[in-house]
């Protein structure tokens, strides 16, 4: 089984910013060549964004609030 890392760079508190990459996790692989990676970047509707990478061994998700 792989690793999940998360980079939080918001104010959100820790369960928070995991609840956001939870609900990126539950659509699935969506992204990449064959859906082998979750979706590159999910906006939600409060203004957070989070940016999904497929590592070797590893998804990595960063957690970042939009700006204009």
């Amino acid at each position: 089984m792989g690793r999940i890392i998360i980079k939080n760079d918001t104010e959100l508190k820790d369960f928070e910013a995991l609840d956001v990459v939870r609900q990126v996790i539950m659509q699935g692989r969506v992204s990449g060549n064959e859906q082998e990676s979750y979706c590159y970047v999910t906006k939600f509707s409060d203004g957070i964004v989070v940016y999904a990478d497929k590592l070797k061994c590893s998804d990595k998700f960063r957690v970042s609030r939009w700006s204009d």
